[in-house]
């Protein structure tokens, strides 16, 4: 029912469709251009590096450097480990799963 609702809510003209991606909105359909898109998917990524090299780096200052080898930095490499885990293992399918939701769309409507 809802995808029929969105479908009869639409009043763009067909060339409209191939650059526009469709999601919903609570005010009805919501249109967003493939530069959002990529724009999207850039940032997404960017922060995921941004996050494995930043706590990569975090580990290795303190196993490499022998002043650096408290208690309180293990805490600390404790945290990047968990931290690189879920820049591992997690944020790349939410990146997907969240540019996957646009293009999905994209290509329904294109």
């Amino acid at each position: 029912m809802g995808l029929q609702r969105l479908l009869l809510n639409v009043t763009m003209n067909e060339s409209d469709f191939a650059d526009k991606a469709v999601g919903f909105g609570i005010d009805g359909p919501v249109f967003i251009s493939t530069a959002h898109l990529v724009a999207v998917s850039l940032t997404l990524g960017l922060i995921t590096v941004l996050t494995l090299l930043g706590n990569a780096f975090v580990i290795a200052a303190v196993l490499l450097k022998k002043n650096l080898r408290k208690a309180s930095n293990y805490l600390i490499v404790s945290l990047a480990v968990s931290d690189l885990m879920v820049a591992c293992f997690v944020m790349p399918i939410s990146v997907v799963n969240e540019v996957w939701l646009f293009v999905s769309f994209l290509f329904l409507f294109s």
